[in-house]
């Protein structure tokens, strides 16, 4: 169990990674990468190194969701809200892999983060943040740009698309185009 103070510095920092506090981000996944790591490597025990991989970035994606859907006020601990969201993630993406009916065919749900294009995985400071997500601007169109902060942001394609007023086909193939661009010109971490 936490103690009251690392509680209290959980919601204060919780509540600047809401306000767009990037050091604040930083700090909260790291602090949370050990239960991450320890969810994604419990539901990927028997999958090849790609997918398990996989998992660990789709868990990620998962804690960023958490960070900007917890609410304190239901009284709940971040860390158990956390813990839930990330797992359904994972049970989710696990059963969408399995009942896939095009064996190979990526989805919009399956296209997720892997370690070269997740910003947040560099993050040590916000110096370090701020020079990669000026990388990823550079290598982008501005569309893509938009498109995938939206997305890291929390947003699914759906959401991207009323806000962009697209098409969620255009918001899908940016995604895509995104991350091949990310994965080719990013070096892993």
């Amino acid at each position: 169990m936490k103690s009251k103070s690392t509680f209290e510095e959980d919601l204060t920092l919780i509540r600047e990674a809401k306000n767009g506090a990037d050091v604040a981000k930083a700090t909260l996944l790291e602090r949370y990468r050990p239960l991450i790591d320890s969810l994604a490597l419990q539901y990927s025990a028997n999958l090849p190194e790609e997918e398990r991989e996989d998992l660990t970035q789709e868990a990620s994606i998962a804690f960023f969701r958490a960070l900007e859907q917890y609410d304190p006020e239901r009284g709940i601990a971040f860390g158990y809200f956390a813990k839930i969201c990330i797992s359904n993630r994972l049970i989710g993406y696990l059963r969408k892999k399995m009942n896939s009916p095009t064996e190979g065919a990526v989805s919009f749900e399956e296209v997720t983060l892997t370690a070269e294009d997740d910003p947040s995985k560099p993050l040590r400071d916000s110096e370090s943040y701020e020079a990669l997500r000026r990388r990823i601007q550079e290598l982008l169109s501005d569309f893509e740009y938009r498109v995938w902060m939206l997305f890291f942001a929390g947003q699914t394609a759906k959401e991207i698309a009323v806000e962009l007023e697209k098409d969620p086909k255009s918001i899908e193939n940016a995604l895509a185009r995104a991350r091949l661009k990310i994965k080719k010109n990013l070096p892993r971490h």
